[in-house]
C-alpha cells in the first residue's frame, strides 16, 4: 500500500494514510516518521496495547441492572418527564434531539401510531 494523503493549503494540515513497516525490529509508519519527522496522536488500539489494557465486555450482575438500562429518562428543567426504550431512543425515525440556536434543545418524537395517557 502506498501512502495518500490530502491537504489543506490554508491551513497546512494533511490527512495521511499509510502502512506500518518493520524497521529495526519495530513496526513504524515509514513515510510519516521518518520522511516527515511527524507523529500522529496514538489509535485506541495503540493506547490499550501501550498501557496493557484490555478491550473486556461486562456482563451485568442482577437482573435491577439490566432493568435499568432497558429505558432512557429524561427530565427536563421545567419538569416535564419522558421514558425511552433504549431501542427507540437511538433511533433516528423515532426520536431526535435538535439544538437550538438558543441553547436549548427541542425532543422530537416521531412515527407515532397510538398515544394514551397514564
Amino acid at each position: 500500500m502506498r501512502p495518500r494523503w490530502e491537504g489543506d493549503l490554508s491551513t497546512g494540515k494533511i490527512l495521511l494514510t499509510e502502512k506500518k513497516y518493520d524497521i529495526d525490529g519495530e513496526k513504524r509508519f515509514y513515510f510519516s516518521e521518518l520522511f516527515l519527522e511527524c507523529h500522529a496522536p496514538m489509535s485506541q488500539k495503540t493506547r490499550l496495547e501501550k498501557y496493557q489494557m484490555a478491550k473486556e465486555v461486562v456482563e451485568p450482575r442482577n437482573e435491577a441492572t439490566v432493568r435499568k438500562f432497558r429505558k432512557q429518562r429524561l427530565v427536563t428543567d421545567t419538569g416535564i418527564e419522558i421514558t425511552i426504550p433504549m431501542a427507540e431512543y437511538g433511533d433516528p425515525d423515532r426520536v431526535e434531539f435538535i439544538a437550538n440556536e438558543d441553547g436549548t434543545v427541542s425532543v422530537l418524537i416521531k412515527n407515532i401510531g397510538h398515544l394514551s395517557a397514564r
